[in-house]
């Protein structure tokens, strides 16, 4: 698998970023949810590279104690939903599994207005 296989990104501030194509992050709490599924690319916010991919497996809402305790986030997120940093009032946590680094990051355009998601095959670099 490589970034040219992909059709979309996620885009994913660090160092959530890298917790999840390090294997470490599980889900991506974001303040809805997603009906994407399958293999995206995880672009690392600001870069214009996507460093690697990840399986979108669904989307569950949950709650703070679910954020607090769940083994699917690295415990570095576990203190920050316990000082209170959520910025959603409806937290959802995408399903991430089966990361993929790449050797090398890949390039992308990243098109004005873009906060969430690329898509891949109308912003080639």
């Amino acid at each position: 698998m490589t970034g040219t296989d992909l059709t979309r990104c996620l885009l994913v501030r660090d160092p959530h970023a890298t917790s999840i194509l390090k294997g470490e992050k599980f889900w991506e709490i974001r303040g809805s949810g997603t009906n994407v599924r399958g293999r995206v690319g995880i672009a690392k916010s600001g870069t214009g590279l996507i460093f690697g991919s990840v399986e979108v497996l669904g989307s569950v809402p949950v709650t703070i104690d679910d954020l607090t305790t769940s083994p699917n986030l690295p415990h570095s997120e576990h203190e920050m939903f316990r000082q209170g940093r959520m910025k959603y009032t409806r937290p959802h946590a995408w399903i991430l599994k089966d990361a993929i680094l790449f050797d090398e990051p890949v390039l992308f355009v990243h098109p004005q207005g873009a906060v969430i998601w690329v898509d891949l095959t109308k912003a080639a670099a």
